[in-house]
């Protein structure tokens, strides 16, 4: 994984948790009274992952995601390719 593909990952997580210590002090001002869990991640071997636009290059109508040179190690695969949506455009993202 890139670096800023992991930076992006940490920045979510970070938020997650920032939401859950907030959400608990409203808990102990009696603000709110449902309890909050803490937020799951890789649940069913899935892992979301968030790839800023500088990590995604459009070539030939397809929008080239790099996986990291581990597993281009691994597997011999350095990315993966998804057809740009046709109603987005790419220089909007």
């Amino acid at each position: 994984m890139y670096s800023h593909v992991a930076q992006q990952c940490l920045s979510t997580v970070a938020e997650s948790f920032k939401s859950y210590t907030r959400l608990i002090k409203h808990i102990e001002k009696g603000a709110l009274v449902q309890r909050p869990k803490l937020p799951g991640y890789g649940k069913g071997g899935l892992v979301l992952v968030t790839y800023p636009k500088a990590g995604v290059k459009l070539k030939d109508g397809l929008l080239r995601f790099p996986l990291g040179s581990k597993v281009k190690t691994w597997f011999g695969l350095d990315a993966f390719h998804l057809p740009m949506p046709s109603n987005i455009n790419f220089s909007n993202i």
